[in-house]
């Protein structure tokens, strides 16, 4: 007979049944929960993350937000006779005209050339912030035509009404300081020469400021209102060129968009708006010659 009645010790995760504690048989120990860590309270966590939808989820979620597609047919009053979007990537009117200004030639004779707008050869050949004034090429436009659609004012009547806009300027700066800023931010930003008056810079709002000035002054006809858009290869073109159309206050058939060969960075954009109208860039012309007549006067005695 076996006498031994050692027993075997407790498993861990049992507990031995006690008849004191009305305990029938061993029950099962429940595993300890460790307790739950407080994490540290982050206030950035709670922010909102940025995103940006493509075209096609605006479209999707917010139809509202975009404007309605529509088949855009050639414009002639655009300023290359295209249509206002982006230009065709096998296009080499752009490489051509750089070519051609390399080797000299005058972006009035280039914009001749390939049959364009020189607007669009100087948003092409980068001479968009310095002023460009070609020789004429023929006596026609030595001589001048006439004021219609834009052409040249003779050169005797363009001066004339450029001396006598001056003459009436320099009096009305020393009496007018709204009208002095409005001609300070067009002196900025503005190239007036026998055909159009040209506002570019390398701030658009200046721009935007400057045109929507220039309609409350002067009797400025949108009709004559082009735009070009230099834009880098990370700018969507279609909507960089709505957007524009509405800041400007301009039909979107009048906003070409061209690739910016080397833009500075990716998204760069820079706007040059064209007003074909010689008698108003002579008379603008005659206003900022007042300004700067007292360029060098101390600022108390420059009006």
């Amino acid at each position: 007979m076996d006498t031994d009645t050692r027993r075997e010790p407790p498993h861990p995760d049992v507990v031995t049944a006690d008849p004191a504690r009305g305990d029938a048989a061993d029950r099962p120990v429940a595993p300890a929960v460790p307790a739950q860590q407080e994490l540290p309270f982050d206030d950035e966590s709670d922010q909102p993350i940025p995103y940006a939808l493509t075209a096609r989820a605006r479209r999707t979620v917010a139809p509202a937000s975009l404007p309605a597609l529509r088949i855009v047919g050639g414009d002639p009053d655009g300023p290359d006779g295209d249509p206002g979007g982006e230009a065709d990537p096998h296009d080499t009117r752009p490489a051509r005209a750089r070519a051609l200004r390399r080797a000299g030639l005058d972006v009035r004779t280039i914009a001749s050339r390939l049959s364009v707008d020189d607007l669009l050869v100087r948003a092409w050949v980068g001479e968009t912030l310095t002023a460009v004034l070609p020789e004429p090429t023929d006596g026609a436009s030595a001589r001048g035509g006439a004021t219609a659609d834009g052409a040249a004012v003779a050169d005797g009547a363009a001066g004339e009404i450029r001396r006598l806009a001056a003459a009436g300027a320099a009096v009305r700066l020393q009496r007018d300081p709204a009208f002095a800023a409005g001609v300070g931010l067009l002196t900025a930003v503005s190239e007036a020469d026998a055909h159009a008056l040209t506002l570019a810079g390398p701030r658009a709002e200046v721009v935007v400021r400057a045109l929507g000035w220039l309609r409350t002054t002067a009797d400025l006809d949108d009709r004559r209102v082009r735009v070009v858009l230099r834009v880098g290869r990370a700018v969507a073109a279609d909507a960089s060129r709505h957007e524009w159309a509405t800041r400007l206050r301009v039909p979107v058939t009048r906003v070409t968009v061209t690739r910016w060969a080397a833009p500075p960075f990716p998204t760069a954009s820079e706007v040059l708006v064209r007003v074909r109208d010689p008698q108003l860039a002579a008379r603008v012309g005659g206003w900022c010659d007042a300004l700067l007549a007292g360029a060098e006067s101390a600022p108390a005695e420059a009006f």
